[in-house]
């Protein structure tokens, strides 16, 4: 009885049981220009209700979750890691918290798969960062929105990625199925 209500609610919130394949990968910016405009402008907006003196310590504060010129997807059946730039790598089993110490401190990471897309989660007592990507005909697009309590507005915005040609390689092993 429990598995059947377990799979209903699944079916329910659209979640795909396994993740994309396609979206393994490195990729890059596919128009940097636009990117850059893009991501600038919703910086803007999450500081905007920010004291105005406070705003440009806000903005370099959140420029590190800006734009990424490389983008690295790693699957490896129902784990995902993804590296968005400089950022530290995340990976984390589909539907299943994952505790990381990362280098820029402790999160729990989650990830899942909605409409053909992962969306991996990872909160911190900051806040939570949400990236989502979904696959395109080129690429991937990848949605990112940050949340925290010192943030009115969420940092939200989407940029456009092309598969690479060059080959990425991660900088941290994938965890072992079953741990």
């Amino acid at each position: 009885m429990f598995l059947m209500v377990a799979l209903l609610l699944l079916a329910l919130a659209g979640a795909d049981p396994t993740i994309p394949p396609q979206l393994a990968g490195c990729y890059t910016v596919a128009d940097a220009v636009a990117a850059r405009a893009d991501v600038d402008a919703a910086l803007d907006r999450a500081v905007g209700s920010i004291f105005f003196a406070l705003r440009p310590f806000a903005k370099g504060t959140l420029a590190e979750h800006g734009l990424a010129d490389v983008l690295l997807v790693d699957v490896d059946g129902d784990i995902a890691a993804v590296t968005v730039g400089s950022r530290p790598r995340l990976a984390s089993r589909l539907d299943r918290a994952t505790n990381v110490n990362a280098s820029d401190g402790p999160a729990t990471v989650t990830a899942r798969v909605v409409a053909g897309s992962l969306v991996q989660t990872a909160r911190r007592k900051e806040g939570v960062r949400t990236v989502t990507l979904t696959p395109t005909l080129t690429g991937v697009s990848l949605r990112l929105v940050l949340t925290s309590p010192e943030l009115q507005t969420p940092l939200d915005y989407t940029v456009a990625y092309r598969r690479s040609a060059q080959e990425c390689k991660p900088t941290t092993s994938m965890p072992k199925q079953g741990q």
